[in-house]
């Protein structure tokens, strides 16, 4: 210790002349003019500081100036005996903004480019430093700039290197960032795939941050050639700033270079410390080395149970976490395979999980529809609180509930829906949430009204054939006797007037007990192949006659229409009685069409159209602009004796009979009418094959 005082007394003396020597015949390098100005504008002028452009110019953590760079300021201002105003800015972009607006008379640490000397002056670089390529240490090879095409870099917002780079390369892929530790990090967590900043930046971040898993991969062969800039409308401040630099010595600038960047280090292997610290560290090793070994044998016998004991409860453990796999799969499979919507809630009804039978169901994916109250899915309020009281709340069944209510789906259509409610609860019986089970049943609903009407209509069927059946027999009963009566009275016999008005009600009658033999498929008839086309042309005079001049009858037929095999007199009562039904629609001046076609269904499309039959069928259409039929209407269209005409002007039998004989001819009808849309019957009849095809 006290040869070490020596030492440093010796290279004080030794120093001491030199510095009082140098203090002696120090001369003012600035001319008068200079130091006039200087002494003018003494603390007047402004100097931005960096605040992370660590180690040349940041602020520390106790709000100090500090860095390379800025020690070259302060050595300036003790030369030069002048004092700088330092202003704090965030960022290198924000400095050169304010100098721009000279609003900032000094930016030191920065390197001249083209477009900063249009407003700065510049003195000649005081320090050079290589900008270098950083990588993780996974990426093994070297790298050139040339060399990195395709990888994301890091660079530094209005870094000259970042500006160069994007002039003259082009297929690189740059991410901007504001300062270099972020282009470091970007790196360090493989966000970029490299940075590219000066190696003395570089290398203490690395240090300060313990940024451990970096490298160096290569040189940019550009390197910064840090300066002092200045305003470029204060000439004499950039020369003072230039002659004070030149005053700097090559001593003084390698000890400000050391203490940034071998940050005060010396060679291990000289440092005398280091060798007492390495001996005293070697004894203690040894001293603990004994306790180790001894310690050592102790728990590695501890260490073999644990190990052992650790292994089976992994194997457990595992074992229990792949079962629990498993079954979370075996679950979602179920829980999605069920064709229904099912949704389970908490005891607020919010829905915490949902199937993928939600979107057939709904139109939601299951995923929209976790945390949202299942009063999305009803219909209005009323009917999501009628279901709450019945089923989802604290005094209901456990056991679960079947009930049908009203639905919306995500396009706003409403469905009838068949719903299984059930309150859950956990192993201690405390009710902890709901399940739901949804089903659209509106197919379902259309397919009983079907059935329910075709059961209705057999039954009118099977009534009205047994009573025209019985009626026809008595009316054949009386027209043979009037016949009888009036060939006993002649024009000028008194009662001939009232035996022709009895014979002409009973052929009126013998009329309507026809239409319900047709409605019952229980007349006579002649089938035969036909050609519908020509069977329509035949009748289309009487037609046009029938409807009157006021309606234009448009006739369009289909070429190559496939044979039917039917009665033709029943083709005419088809066509008559939808032409008067559609003349007295329409009600003066309008348009009636009469179309065939060929048309095939298959078993899928019949699924999708209720009322459809697969097969091959020859199409008969008449279509009217007239005043058309409601809902209400069209539900009660085929039934015996209903009519919409007034009393005295329909039997109510025209269509009653049109679906009797297409019945009877294994036809179906399909019948499409607005209100003030016209109407259109569509017949559709089965083809017959012949030797022909």
């Amino acid at each position: 210790m006290i040869n070490h005082v020596f030492r440093i007394i010796a290279v004080l003396l030794i120093v001491f002349p030199f510095i009082s020597c140098e203090t002696k015949n120090y001369k003012d390098p600035l001319t008068p003019e200079e130091r006039a100005w200087l002494i003018q504008h003494d603390g007047k002028i402004t100097l931005a500081v960096e605040a992370g452009y660590a180690p040349f110019a940041f602020i520390d953590e106790n709000g100090e100036s500090r860095g390379l760079a800025t020690e070259y300021i302060a050595l300036l201002e003790n030369k030069l005996n002048f004092k700088i105003n330092k202003i704090k800015f965030n960022s290198l972009n924000e400095i050169l903004d304010a100098a721009k607006n000279k609003e900032i008379d000094i930016v030191n640490a920065v390197t001249r480019t083209q477009n900063r000397a249009q407003y700065l002056l510049f003195t000649k670089p005081f320090i050079e430093i290589p900008n270098v390529i950083i990588v993780r240490k996974d990426q093994k090879k070297s790298l050139s700039v040339g060399q990195m095409k395709n990888m994301k870099v890091s660079l530094v917002k209005g870094y000259a290197i970042t500006e160069y780079l994007i002039t003259n390369y082009n297929d690189l892929e740059i991410e901007p960032v504001p300062d270099d530790l972020t282009a470091l990090l970007n790196v360090s967590f493989s966000r970029t795939d490299a940075a590219i900043i000066d190696l003395a930046t570089a290398s203490y971040f690395m240090e300060q941050k313990g940024i451990t898993n970096l490298r160096i991969a290569g040189d940019t062969g550009h390197d910064i050639k840090l300066a002092i800039a200045s305003r470029n409308d204060w000439p004499v401040l950039n020369r003072i700033l230039a002659k004070g630099l030149s005053t700097i010595t090559d001593n003084e600038r390698e000890l400000i270079k050391n203490r940034w960047f071998s940050l005060g280090r010396l060679s291990l292997l000289e440092s005398q410390e280091f060798w007492t610290i390495i001996l005293t560290a070697f004894s203690v090793f040894l001293v603990f080395l004994g306790l180790i070994l001894v310690w050592n044998r102790i728990l590695k016998r501890e260490v073999a149970q644990r190990t052992s004991q650790l292994k089976k409860e992994l194997i457990e453990r595992t074992t229990a976490e792949n079962e629990i796999k498993k079954q979370k799969r075996l679950f979602e499979t179920m829980f999605n395979t069920i064709p229904d919507g099912v949704v389970i809630t908490n005891t607020q009804r919010e829905i915490l999980l949902a199937n993928k039978g939600m979107e057939a169901t709904f139109g939601y994916l299951p995923g929209d529809l976790v945390g949202k109250s299942t009063q999305m899915l009803y219909a209005d309020t009323s009917r999501y609180h009628e279901a709450g009281t019945s089923v989802f709340n604290r005094n209901a069944k456990r056991s679960g509930e079947l009930y049908v209510t009203r639905y919306r789906n995500k396009n706003g259509r409403e469905f009838s829906g068949e719903t299984f409610g059930a309150k859950l609860v956990d192993e201690n019986n405390n009710w902890i949430g709901n399940l739901g089970i949804m089903r659209d049943i509106t197919e379902r609903e259309q397919s009983e009204i079907r059935i329910q009407q075709a059961q209705k209509m057999e039954s009118v069927g099977r009534l009205a054939g047994g009573v025209a059946h019985d009626f026809n027999n008595m009316l054949g009963v009386i027209l043979g006797h009037t016949e009888l009566a009036l060939l006993q009275a002649d024009e000028h016999h008194e009662l001939h007037d009232d035996l022709k008005e009895i014979q002409k009600a009973a052929k009126r009658s013998a009329d309507i007990t026809r239409q319900l033999l047709a409605f019952a498929r229980k007349q006579t008839i002649s089938p035969r192949q036909l050609d519908l086309n020509d069977t329509v042309e035949r009748m289309l005079n009487m037609l046009r006659r029938l409807i009157g001049e006021d309606i234009d009858l448009v006739w369009q037929p289909s070429a190559h229409l496939w044979p039917v095999k039917m009665d033709p007199s029943q083709i005419d009562q088809i066509l008559a009685n939808l032409c008067v039904n559609a003349r007295d629609a329409i009600g003066g001046v309008g348009k009636l069409t009469i179309e065939t076609g060929k048309k095939s269904f298959d078993e899928e499309y019949c699924s999708k159209h209720p009322g459809f039959i697969p097969g091959d069928f020859v199409l008969l259409a008449v279509s009217d602009n007239g005043c058309g039929m409601d809902k209400e209407v069209l539900g009660n269209l085929f039934e015996p004796f209903f009519t919409t005409k007034d009393v005295g002007k329909g039997t109510g039998l025209g269509l009653a009979t049109i679906f009797g004989i297409v019945k009877q001819n294994n036809g179906f009808i399909n019948v499409y009418s607005e209100p003030g849309q016209g109407s259109t019957f569509r017949i559709y009849l089965p083809r017959i094959f012949t030797n022909d095809g």
